[in-house]
Parts: C-alpha cells; structure tokens; sequence
C-alpha cells in the first residue's frame, strides 16, 4: 500500500526529531531468481527487522538488526539458526551466508504481493508513482474527463480550485491559494500560511499512490497495519488514537486513521492518513506535523481527498502495436551466453501484454589436482515468463498498472531512425532498450 512503497523522508518532515540519518531502509520484497525476502521494520525499533526468506518450497522466518550500515541476524530452518549479512546497494540487496552471495532486486513494497520478475520485463522499473509530475508535463487548470464533471469546482468558501491530472488519469482539486509540487515518489501540498520554527516546517502534506497489489477494497484487514508499519520506521513515538473514520474519495469509500504522539523535543505530533483504492491505486493522503495545525486542517484535507477522481488515461498512439527487443550475452571467454527475447505489445484500448522467452547454453569442464582434465559437458536451459496490464503514457512517461496489482514506470521515446521507427524504453538502468516493431 502507498506508505510501503514509498516511505516519507523528504526533508521537509516537520517532527524537528533527530532520526538516524543514511540508514538503509531494508523493509520491502527483493527477489532473485532463487530467493524471495520479504522484511519487515518492527514497529516502534527503527534498526529492527523481521520476516522470511524463501528459496522454492521452503521458507524460513528471520530477524535482524542495522549494524554499520548492514543488516546482520539469523535465520531458522529445521536443522538449527544461521547467520547472515545483508547489504543495500540503491535497489539491490546482497545476501551472504555460508559463503554465499545472493542479489536481490527490491520490488514493489508490499510484502502480500507477487514480485516483479527484474529479468522478464523491459529495463527492471522503478515503482510507478501516478501522482508525481512526468517529465516536461504541466498541471491544468480545468476538469478532463467524463468522470471528472461532478467533481466540485470551487471551495466551501466559494473559490475556484485548481487541478492536477496524471497522463493514469487519477486527478486531484486542491485551494488556489494552495501549492502542489509533485516529487519523486510523492506530491506535496503547502498552504499559503504553512508554520514553521527554527528547524523547519512544523507541518506536511503529502499525496501517494501505488498499485494497490491485490487489495480491492480500503476495508481489507492489511491495510491499517501496513500503513501503521510505515509510518512507525518515521516517528516510532506516534500510538493510534480514537477510531477509523469513514471519508470518501469521489464517491470511492475511504478510510482516515489518526496517530499522536510527542516527539523527542517535546512537539506533540498529530499524523492524519486519509486512504482509499481508485483505479487499482492504494492511495493516501497524509497529514503530519504539529497537532495543533493538523486538527484545524483536517476539514480541508477531506475536501481535498474527496476530489480525487480516476478518468481517463492519456495513451500516446505512437506506442499503439507490437514490440520486439532481442539481447544476447556472454561470459569473458565465451563458454556462456544467454538469449532473451521480450514482446510488449500496447493495444488502442490501453490493454498491455508483455511476454519474455530466453535460453541459456554453456560449457563446463572439470580438472584434477594435477591439472588435468577429466570431463567436458554442455548445459542449456529455457525460461518464459508474461503478464498482462493496462498502459497509460504521456510526456515522455509510460506507466503500467499490471494484473497483480504491481506497478512499472519507464522513460519512453519513439524517434524515425535511418533504420526505421524505434521505441526506447529506460527503467532504473543508465542506458535505454532499443526495441524495434514487428
């Protein structure tokens, strides 16, 4: 769910508390073609953490503590506890134990959700965040979309809102007077007379969305806890107050819980996370700072949430039929290769397929103590993998809610090349795919 995925750490956090500064943030799923972890904050223990790792049909339950930018614990299996080491490299964790390496690539964040499989997709992509402003791409100042006409124009206090709509189709109103700045991983709201003190902002409002990953309904028992987890790894001093309140998002049942707390200088700290599921996005609207400021906002923080609204994707037509990209890979002395073939095709109805089918060949060859060789043998394996989703893509960005919930953003360009028309297709790697239509 949104918090999961995308944890509040901008600095414009208004606690003024003294959180460990460069941890790592271990919490989500990684997964390679052997292991998955799935590893969980404890809640109220910023350098504690527990959770699974499972290799085939086995899993075993694990817990663990940050230790010099590392994550070092134990894991249990039938036979007794072994130790490991676990450490972050941006998106990719490695696992040592028993004098074995694993790398992982981190997926979308919520741990009851399938993985994305980083090798089978076009570039391993970064989590989607429909909210955060494309690239070259512009608020605008009227309503898009059928679904949008009965979305209120203006305030309880008469005057003409703005609104932000996402080339997803998810669209947001919020007070002239207002200002959204969307971010990596998040859009921020600031009001006209937001408070701060020496240390910064007292108060912050963020807007997060993500692939609701299998989760239909705001109700769903996992989605509090999962929201509470999240929340907790930022202020472990907020305790849940009162109850579940029932708001609403365009007409969408929604949720708002409310955390309390005072913080290590003594600022009591109110944190408001209104939520709801549109669209197949788990979406939270947050509230956090000084109690003071937040209670006197909340009205106008449920008339901003009630705005929000799932219209009508953009759909670049450029990117309309089928696309191939073939890759091929060796190892130094050219004993190993690898073949992969990727399909994506985009359909006019904004439905996506994406299929993926390589093969691996090899030699191998073994020698005494001597140095002599005493066997030769080849090795050679297939592997095809596919899914289907809805796309959405303007200014430059493509965005895929997939069927199981999980989410893809890529940079994208189709250019006339001398040697045809291409699509370029950039993930979390350096360079783009060149992909050519069939």
């Amino acid at each position: 769910f949104p918090l999961g995925s995308a944890p509040i750490n901008t600095p414009t956090v208004p606690l003024n508390a003294t959180p460990a500064t460069g941890a790592s943030d271990f919490s989500g799923t990684f997964k390679d073609e052997n292991l998955t972890v799935e590893s969980k904050n404890v809640p109220g223990q910023p350098n504690s953490y527990n959770g699974t790792i499972k290799m085939g049909a086995q899993t075993f339950k694990f817990s663990a503590q940050l230790d010099e930018g590392a994550l070092r614990g134990e894991f249990e299996s039938p036979d007794g506890k072994f130790p490991f080491e676990a450490r972050l490299d941006g998106r990719t964790m490695t696992i040592s134990t028993g004098g074995t390496n694993y790398q992982l690539a981190k997926q979308g964040g919520n741990p009851l959700a399938k993985p994305n499989n980083p090798l089978a997709k076009p570039n391993p992509p970064a989590p989607a965040n429909p909210l955060a402003k494309p690239a070259g791409g512009v608020s605008v100042s009227t309503p898009v979309g059928a679904q949008n006409a009965n979305l209120p124009g203006k305030s309880s206090s008469g005057k003409a809102w703005q609104i932000y709509k996402h080339p997803t189709g998810l669209s947001v109103r919020y007070p002239p007077d207002w200002k959204l700045t969307p971010n990596e991983g998040a859009a921020l709201f600031a009001p006209p007379d937001v408070v701060s003190n020496a240390q910064g902002p007292t108060e912050v409002y963020i807007l997060l969305a993500n692939g609701a990953e299998g989760v239909q309904s705001v109700n769903d028992p996992r989605v509090i806890p999962e929201v509470e987890a999240s929340l907790l790894q930022l202020a472990p001093f907020l305790r849940r107050v009162g109850t579940p309140q029932s708001v609403s998002a365009g007409g969408t049942p929604g949720v708002m819980v409310s955390w309390e707390g005072a913080n290590p200088v003594g600022l009591n700290v109110r944190a408001n996370v209104l939520m709801t599921v549109l669209k197949g996005y788990g979406i939270a609207l947050v509230a956090l700072g000084d109690k003071t400021k937040i209670a006197a906002r909340e009205g106008i923080l449920k008339e901003i949430f009630a705005s929000l609204a799932a219209g009508v994707g953009e759909r670049d037509a450029n990117l309309v039929g089928q696309w191939k990209f073939w890759s091929y890979k060796s190892s130094a002395d050219g004993k190993f290769g690898t073949e992969r073939t990727r399909r994506f095709l985009f359909q006019a109805d904004g439905t996506c397929f994406w299929q993926s089918n390589g093969e691996t060949s090899g030699t191998v060859q073994g020698r005494d103590s001597l140095g002599n060789q005493t066997f030769v043998g080849g090795v050679a394996g297939q592997s095809a993998n596919g899914d289907k989703g809805q796309w959405t893509a303007g200014t430059g960005k493509l965005y895929v809610l997939w069927d199981d919930g999980t989410t893809g953003t890529w940079d994208y360009e189709v250019r006339n090349t001398a040697n045809g028309k291409r699509l370029f297709l950039k993930g979390n790697q350096n360079q783009a795919d060149e992909w050519v239509p069939e």
